[in-house]
């Protein structure tokens, strides 16, 4: 298996195979471990593995990625890294309020108003993250199928179903009634 680690805005000659699955894995623990789930079952399958991963786990004390368990793998994965660039995005800038947070007032209405906003936001601030490295992959084949890994993903994945629209959207990989 090979790994390929990036960060948002530098898919420019990634190459996919035939097949392959598009995975957006959101940003909350829950999202994280559905994508790897879905991740892991695809490349056990041969298939090639796009991942958009919001939540970017590393090891405690460490920066260094926590690594995809998998039995046997048979294909390729990809994962692309987009936390820095949404937290550059205004809703990233809202939920963080760091130059809010230095006073007493600053921090009340941050807490109470901004990051509130920017949380109802964020669903938009992951696709404008990762629309330009969709619009590369658009170049290539249709994926197998698009995985969302939780409830701030579904935003990217209706507009990916924009791109490939012959392609279903579902929350795990295989379907069921798939092996």
């Amino acid at each position: 298996m090979n790994v390929t680690y990036t960060d948002s805005g530098r898919l420019e000659g990634i190459e996919v195979g035939e097949r392959w699955l598009l995975i957006l894995g959101g940003v909350t623990r829950q999202g994280n471990r559905q994508a790897r789930r879905s991740a892991a079952k695809a490349l056990e399958s041969g298939i090639d593995v796009v991942w958009f991963d919001g939540f970017e786990e590393t090891y405690e004390s460490s920066s260094l990625r926590v690594t995809l368990e998998v039995d046997e793998p048979r294909a390729n994965l990809v994962v692309v890294g987009f936390s820095d660039a949404e937290a550059n995005t205004l809703a990233g800038r809202l939920r963080m309020g760091r130059w809010l947070r230095a006073n007493p007032l600053g921090r009340l209405i941050w807490k109470l108003v901004l990051r509130r906003i920017g949380s109802m936001l964020r669903p938009r601030a992951g696709w404008t993250a990762i629309r330009s490295d969709i619009r590369t992959l658009s170049g290539h084949r249709a994926p197998e199928a698009i995985v969302y890994g939780d409830d701030y993903a579904i935003t990217s994945a209706w507009y990916a179903s924009r791109v490939w629209k012959s392609v279903s959207v579902a929350t795990g990989w295989p379907k069921k009634g798939e092996a």
